[in-house]
This record gives C-alpha cells, structure tokens and sequence, in this order.
C-alpha cells in the first residue's frame, strides 16, 4: 500500500490539542471532503486541491484547501496547508479533515486533475451533497405522526387545570409564572449610581508615565530571550533578527515619547480601529497569559504560529458576562472614587517607549500611587459582595479569611503589566455589585520576581514567534504607525524595573 501522508506527519504539522482532530475527523467521517485530486507532482513535492462541504450552506461553494506535501533529500516530509475558510487557521477542522482523508486512502485512489477540472467537478458533486442532505417531509419521520388526543383533552377538566396552575404559583413562589404574576420579591434600594469621574490623563501626565525608566537600553548584542536548549544555552540577539522583522518592528511597534502620548490620547475610549490596530501588534494584558501558560510545561510541543494566529483572528464581540462589566464598569469606579476618597483618573492605552511591543489600558490610575481594575461579575445583579466573593473562580481564601487574587490567573498577569507599564507599586482590584451598589477590594503588590518571569517568557514568545506571524501578515495601521524610536532602544532588558 503507498499513502502520501502518514498519522506521525499528520501529528508533526498539527502540534498539540486534541480537538482540532476530533473535528477534522468528524468532517471525513461525515464524508464532507467531496473531492482530492493531484495538481502537482514532483520528486520532491506533491501539491494537492481539496473540496470540502460548507456546514453553514450546504450546497453552497465548497472551501477549497490546497495541500503542499514536500520532502527533502533525507526522504523527511514537511506540510504547508491552507484553507479558504473564514477562520484561515492552517490547522482549521476542513485542513485536519482532508489530511485524515488523505491518510485513509492510498495515492493510486487519488486522481490527477488541474485546478479548473477541480472546480468543473463541483456541478456534479454537489448533486451528491442534495442527496445526502435531501429534505423530508415532518409526517414522513416516526415522531411526526399524528395521534389521537382527543381522549387526552376530555380527561383533563377546568378543575384539573385550576390546581395545576394554583399549584405552580402559591406553592412555588419561585417559579417564572408566580414571579411574572406577583413581581420580583422586594430588594434593597440601590442608591442613585454617581457620574463616573470624567477625569483623563492629560498629555503631561501620561508623559511623566511613560517616560519612566522601566528596562536598560539595549544593543545589539544584547540578548531577546536565553534558552536551554539540548543541554546548550541558546541566545537570540536582536541583531540576529532578519531585516525584514528589523524593519517591520522600527516602523510599526517601536514608539518616541510623543507619539506613545498621542497613541494614548487617541485611545481613551478604549475601543475603536485605533486602538484594536495598537493592541494587535503587542502583547497585552488581556492577552499575556495565554501565551506564558504553555511554557511552564518543559518539553511540550506548541505550535505558536497556531496559537498566535488565533490570538491575532479572535472574533469574540463580548456575552451576558462582558456586557454587564461594560454597563457598570463606570458605576463601580465612581463608588470606588467615592468610598475611597481617592482621584480617580481614566486612561488610554500606555505604551513605554523602552518596550513599545507591550501595551496595557488599565480601569483607571490613581497618580503617583497605584492602579485599578474593576470587575463587575453577573452574579453581582442579585447578590452582595459578601455572597459573591468566595465563589469567583480568580479569588482564593487563606486558613485566616484573607481574600486574595490567584497567582495562576490571567487576571492577576493583568494586573502585574499594568503595574510595570505605569511604573506604580500595587493594584486596587475592584468587585462591584450592582445588586447593594457595593464595591470590595483586594490591594494586590507589585511583584517583581513573578513580573521577570512573565517578561522572560513574553519577550521569547514575541520575537521568536509573533514578530515572525505579524510581519507575514503585514498587520499595519497608518493611524498608530510610528516612526522615529529606535528599534534596539525601545526593546530594552526585562531584568531591571
């Protein structure tokens, strides 16, 4: 038997995660890849056009996926694959669909064919996908058949449906029927929600911010990230950056001091093309520890141009969760102001021109004393702070009753960034609830051990794998485009704060 791919070249170009496979699979077991057939063949790469059924619109145009199988003078194999999807993952389930597909069938069952006999073909395959999915009358199917129920009706009497419907409002007060008939049970009055301060950081301010001296400058022989690597220290400099990631960096991360204040001035509704365009070519806080956890695993494979892909196509437009944040984040911060006595000042996204590829846009900044972040968790609609605290998932309990924010959470990655980004010393972490109009708060300190980790780790990730996606894609906005910091002094050291 001769198969052009193997499970173990199938397992190499995918990486790690297990759903990935068993969605592609799903797909060639649902007989979705209507066609493979050979476009190119060489002694050293075989190229191939794949046809795979749209879930979305079934007889629809196809997505069409090319397959490039190369091997080199050893006889190893490598494979490049891309898809005409939406989500232009090059692992998507369609790709991992046709390489399962690929793997069941043997070459001699694969036919050649051009590009255009490929797309001639789909007239005639789609006749196929109607019969798979051909429609079906309701009374054709078993549970659509009709019965009797007229002896149902006649067995179910006036005083029969006056006890059920008695039965669901005074014995279950809770219930949706006798909350919609009597209303919801009485609640403390809420005080009238104050105005959120409508204090910004001027351009003074945020300049004596981000002026601050936060890593040394760097030369080109200064190191980006050291490895151990094989048993060897393996060191990537600067100067060891292609020309092309060199250049990309200087002209679209690297920042002056005046236009990373501008950068924050124009971003202090912190939403927008500008600011999205800033934030998709850094790392930020939201984004930070999603890219440290797989390092913490010594020997795991990842594949980064996966994960960075799908960290740069995120399409999530927010839930129940997020909207309420969004809708109360400004109520919880003016009860903080007010409770705390404290100024609180509202910011754009701050950017430092030592490590222009980190951004962080933060709830809000006390000057010269500490950060804020607010979180606004649902349950907060109808229950105290007291009843709510020990239940979040990002909150931990001493053997005392100190609350504190877990260490291995993203929120407190979040906290720390901000906290080095605005060269402050600790965060006030907010939880509001709208149900008292109350807020509680967790002082969390700066801790720079953990911050030179996280710096470690993020400036690897960055330089050896997200520059690398980020120039290919050529992600540039000429409202954020920078132009006159150099590259080697604004990447600086991580070990110094």
């Amino acid at each position: 038997m001769s198969y052009l791919i193997s499970v173990s070249d199938v397992l190499t170009y995918a990486g790690d995660g297990v759903r990935k496979f068993v969605e592609g699979e799903a797909v060639a077991d649902a007989n979705h890849i209507m066609y493979m057939g050979i476009t190119l063949e060489s002694f050293s790469k075989i190229e191939l056009l794949s046809l795979c059924v749209k879930s979305s619109d079934l007889f629809g145009a196809p997505h069409e996926l090319l397959l490039n199988i190369s091997r080199d003078k050893d006889g190893n194999k490598s494979l490049l694959c891309k898809c005409s999807c939406i989500a232009g993952s090059p692992t998507c389930k369609h790709i991992i669909g046709s390489l399962t597909y690929l793997m069941r069938n043997e070459k001699k069952n694969i036919e050649n064919a051009t590009c255009t006999d490929v797309k001639q073909k789909w007239g005639k395959l789609k006749k196929d996908v109607k019969a798979m999915y051909s429609y079906v009358p309701m009374k054709k199917h078993c549970h659509g058949k009709q019965k009797d129920s007229s002896r149902v009706r006649q067995m179910i009497t006036i005083d029969i449906k006056e006890f059920a419907f008695n039965l669901m409002v005074t014995d279950h007060p809770g219930s949706l029927l006798s909350l919609s008939l009597n209303g919801l049970p009485n609640r403390p009055e809420a005080p009238f929600p104050l105005e959120d301060p409508d204090e910004f950081l001027d351009a003074k301010q945020c300049r004596s911010i981000l002026s601050a001296p936060i890593c040394l400058e760097m030369t080109e022989d200064s190191a980006l990230y050291s490895r151990v690597i094989d048993g060897s220290e393996q060191v990537i400099t600067f100067g060891s950056l292609s020309e092309a990631e060199k250049s990309w960096y200087q002209s679209n991360v690297a920042v002056t001091l005046e236009s990373a204040v501008d950068l924050c001035m124009k971003t202090k509704s912190q939403s927008g093309r500008i600011w999205k365009a800033a934030r998709r070519k850094r790392m930020t806080g939201a984004n930070a520890y999603k890219y440290i956890t797989p390092l913490r695993y010594p020997g795991k494979v990842v594949n980064w141009n996966d994960k960075v892909h799908k960290q740069l196509q995120d399409t999530f437009k927010g839930n129940a969760n997020t909207n309420h944040g969004i809708r109360m984040e400004p109520i919880a911060r003016a009860k903080y102001a007010e409770i705390s006595g404290f100024t609180v000042t509202k910011t754009g996204s701050l950017v430092n021109p030592n490590l222009p590829w980190l951004l962080t846009s933060l709830d809000g900044i006390v000057l010269g004393s500490h950060t804020i972040e607010i979180k606004c968790p649902v349950d907060g609609k109808s229950k105290t702070v007291d009843e709510i605290i020990g239940t979040l998932s990002y909150i931990e309990t001493s053997e005392s009753g100190i609350y504190s924010l877990k260490k291995k959470h993203t929120y407190y990655c979040q906290v720390q960034l901000g906290m080095f980004v605005s060269n402050l010393k600790y965060c006030d972490f907010i939880i509001y609830s709208s149900y008292e109009n109350g807020c509680g708060v967790i002082r969390v300190p700066y801790d720079e051990d953990v911050m030179r980790e996280y710096l470690k780790s993020l400036q690897y990730v960055y330089f050896c794998h997200m520059l690398k996606v980020l120039v290919a894609a050529d992600l540039v906005s000429d409202d954020v485009k920078s132009c006159d910091a150099s590259p080697r002094k604004a990447l600086g050291d991580v070990t110094n704060k």
